[in-house]
Parts: structure tokens; sequence; C-alpha cells
């Protein structure tokens, strides 16, 4: 005699659900999900069975759109949201603004991360998926589908508001979400995408198509400066994306001491590497020109990465260079008010990092003291006439050479030309100021 089935719950598949009082709770959908032999077509009907979706053999994937505003902000992207001081310092602006009831900032779970946190104020990072990404070609690819699977059932029955796509892979699924819960989608890019140098070949021409396709059917396109804001312009025929350049979020905080924690002579001149040790930074180039400059020129690295060990190194063996480990993104400009100049060195070589605006940059003129970078159109709005002076072509030639000739002359033209940054909140204003417009748009079907 057949019995009746028996609905069996995982923990593992928990997904966020919004109570009245603002706090997260958690509801579970059924073991089946994770079971690896199951294979897409049987997950979607069973999906769709147990969510409620299908009623007398119909399902609408892309319903009446919900009440406008005061409902849930998503942004979306593809990390563990630790070290994502955009998004972070972005998300706390717009939440304080009132025009969402939370903001969920949906990543990935990474090893020893909890899966949900309470930022306060409501704000909660939600990390979604197994634990990280790990493994080649299929068994990656298949990680990011189940990962992005997650993400829309999990989204698919709350009441959004608004989807961020934080970067171009993120834009199938968000749309798709958008579509199913009537929010307005965003894309808020964070570099030129399509052209960074790991876009190539097949790569670089599917994410092609994904913008291509969806970049026209985004409510709202930002960026983090003006050439990108005008590349996309150029390319896809969009209106002007909104420029939110990633300023930081800088209080009056006293200077870390580097010459006494450090042991560095008052006479000397202090040079800091702030950021992730990583390729397309120039490291080892500045390493060699300290290595061989006037040791009353000191390089202080701050930060982590797959290259530290070579930092570590260089630092063992030359009284003049120093590593410390990564500090919170807050912590940043209090190290960096002790130098006396900042590098910002990213290689030009592919067009997204010739179009960056980096967060060192602007770490290092927060403090009012000069920035010394590779040929980046972003930076260079804020020397003037100063910008020859503060700006290198050939890091292993020009670098050794800047640091030798370095003058006070040249630090007096940088502060009479250089005019200070915007304040946080006059650059987050008309961000707020968009999304109050789209929430107050008549309610329509969802997006083209």
């Amino acid at each position: 005699m057949r019995g009746k089935r028996q609905e069996v719950t995982c923990p593992a598949r928990a997904e966020c659900s919004i109570a009245r009082r603002g706090e997260l709770k958690y509801s579970y959908r059924s073991r089946w999900y994770h079971h690896p032999m199951m294979d897409l077509p049987t997950r979607i009907k069973r999906a769709l069975r147990s969510s409620g979706l299908r009623e007398s053999g119909k399902f609408s994937l892309f319903p009446r759109r919900p009440e406008r505003g005061g409902g849930l902000n998503l942004y979306v992207y593809p990390a563990q949201m630790v070290h994502e001081s955009p998004i972070l310092r972005q998300s706390a602006s717009v939440q304080a603004s009132g025009l969402f009831s939370e903001v969920h900032l949906v990543g990935i779970v990474g090893d020893q991360v909890e899966r949900f946190v309470d930022l306060g104020e409501g704000r909660h990072i939600v990390r979604l998926g197994r634990s990280g990404w790990p493994g080649h070609g299929a068994a990656r690819a298949w990680a990011r589908l189940s990962w992005f699977w997650e993400v829309f059932w999990t989204y698919q029955g709350r009441p959004v508001s608004v989807v961020n796509a934080m970067s171009v892979w993120m834009l199938p699924v968000c749309w798709l979400l958008a579509k199913r819960s009537g929010a307005e989608l965003i894309y808020a890019t964070q570099e030129l995408e399509t052209e960074t140098p790991t876009m190539v070949g097949r790569k670089k021409r599917v994410a092609k198509v994904i913008e291509s396709a969806l970049i026209g059917r985004c409510a709202l396109i930002s960026c983090v400066n003006r050439p990108i804001a005008d590349w996309y312009m150029d390319t896809y025929g969009v209106p002007p994306p909104l420029v939110i350049r990633n300023l930081p979020d800088v209080t009056v905080t006293e200077p870390v001491d580097l010459r006494s924690r450090l042991g560095i002579d008052p006479e000397h001149r202090i040079f800091i590497h702030t950021g992730r040790l990583t390729g397309g930074r120039h490291l080892s180039e500045i390493l060699a020109a300290f290595a061989s400059g006037p040791k009353d020129c000191v390089l202080v690295l701050l930060g982590g990465g797959e290259l530290a060990p070579m930092v570590e190194a260089a630092a063992a063996v030359n009284d003049n260079i120093f590593w410390l480990p990564p500090v919170a993104p807050g912590e940043v400009v209090s190290y960096v008010s002790a130098a006396d100049v900042s590098l910002c060195l990213i290689e030009t070589k592919a067009l997204s990092y010739r179009f960056s605006a980096p967060n060192k940059l602007f770490e290092g003129l927060a403090t009012g003291h000069p920035v010394l970078c590779t040929d980046l159109p972003a930076a260079r709005e804020f020397y003037g006439a100063a910008w020859d002076d503060w700006h290198i072509v050939d890091v292993p030639v020009d670098l050794p050479l800047f640091i030798r000739t370095l003058d006070d002359a040249k630090f007096i033209r940088f502060a009479d030309n250089f005019t200070g940054l915007p304040v946080w909140e006059e650059e987050i204003e008309p961000l707020i100021s968009a999304l109050g417009s789209l929430l107050s748009r008549p309610a329509s079907h969802g997006h083209p």
C-alpha cells in the first residue's frame, strides 16, 4: 500500500523572509534541491510545485508589479561581501534614505563565513550557495549556475523593489528576478565590465552578448567615473549613466604613526601602496625601484593577496621596504594620512584598467596628499596643471627617476592646483534622488 509522501527538510537550504519587525526569519525547502543526481528539469518542476507558483496547471513567470517603494533593495554580487567597501558604503547611505524596508547584500558563501549577517539599520549580508566556487571548467560553471538558481528562488516571491546587478554576469539572473518580482533593474558597474584583462575569446563574446541584450532594459545604469559612462553611451547608445565615484566616507581621524611604529626617520619620505597585492599593479617594478633607490625614500605596502609572499620577501632584505597586513576599509585613510605620497600605478594595457578610478586613488587624495598615478583619465581631473608632475607612463623607467628627483616644488604645485574631493554625501545624493523617482513612477508590468 502506497503511503503518504513524507516531506524531508534540509537546514542547509535556508532562504530569507522579512518579518514585520524587520528581522530575518528562515524557511526551508526540501532536500531534493541539493541532491547531486537530480537533473535541472526535474528540479524546476518540483520547485514550481513546492513553491505554489503553479495553480490549475498555469504558471505566470512575470506577475503584476507589487506595491511600489518600501520593499527590498538587493545588491547581487558573487563575493563574500567582506572587503567590498564601495557596495557596503553605498548600501548604507541608500538605506539611511528611508526608501526601502531593508537592504540585502547577496553574495556567496566562503570558508568559515557566516551565511547571514545583520549589519544593523535594516542591512543584511545574505550569502548563498556552497562554500566558495572551487574547481575549474564544468564544475565551476555548475557552481555558478547553482548560485544563480538559488538567488532567484530565494527572492522570487519576496517584496523586492530594486535589484542591483553589480557585474555583467549578474545581469541575466537580476533581470529575471526583476521581471518576476516587478522590481526596477539597475546595472551598477564597478569597472568597464567587458574590457578587463580576463575577458578574452568566448568569455568576452558571451559577456558582450549579455550586456548588449540587457543594458537597454535597465531602469538605471551607474558607473564609477565619467570615462566609463562615456564608453557605455558611445557603445550602446544608452542614456547618460549616473556617475558615483568610490569616494571614501572620511571622518576626521588621527593618522596612524607609521614613523614610530616602523622606526622610520622623521626626515625620510614615506610612499604608501594600499589595496590588494595582486597582478596589474606594477608591484615587482615598485619593489625593484625602492630596493635600488635612495634609502631616505621608504615604501610601505598595506594589504594582502597572492603576491604578499613576494612583498614580505622584499621587506625582509630591504631596510626601506615595509609590509603591513590588511586593515578594515574604514581604517585605510588613517594609514595613508601618515605618508607623504600614495602610489596608484595601475597597468593600463586593458581598457578597463586604463578607465579605472581605484579606491587607492581616492584614499590618497582624501588626505590632501598627492598620489603618483599611471596615465588614468579618471584621475587627471583632480590635478589641474600639476598632472604632469604626478603621473608616469613607463613605470620601470620613470618610477626610479621620479623617486630620485622628487622635490618640494612638486608638492607645492600639487597643493596649489588640488581643490579637494567632494564629500560622500554630495556624491551619493543623485543616486538617492534617482531611486526616489524610480519608486514613485506608476506601476508597470516589469521591464521590456
